[in-house]
């Protein structure tokens, strides 16, 4: 699995980063400074959502754990990965 490019739309320090991607799961590690809703989804590259989270944290770091790309087709894949006003994209490359 490798992951790619990432897209920073709101210009602030980055509070989301892709920490690790093994076979079978990804993890993403979040800082938040203040009570945020999450919202992460995965995209296959025609646009068809095949993981989504929306989970509201306290300030905090945090690992999530997307386990189920063991499941999925390899391929490229989107991340997209929304705090607050924060949005950040990644590729991600699911070779088996």
């Amino acid at each position: 699995i490798y992951q790619g490019v990432n897209d920073n739309r709101s210009g602030e320090d980055e509070v989301v980063k892709l920490t690790r991607i093994q076979r079978g799961e990804i993890s993403l590690g979040i800082d938040l400074s203040r009570r945020e809703n999450v919202e992460i989804t995965i995209y296959t590259v025609d646009g068809r959502a095949v993981y989504k989270l929306s989970k509201v944290y306290e300030p905090g770091v945090y690992t999530i754990n997307i386990p189920s790309s063991r499941n999925w087709s390899r391929g490229t894949y989107i991340a997209v990965i929304r705090t607050g006003e924060n949005i950040k994209r990644e590729r991600v490359l699911l070779v088996k």
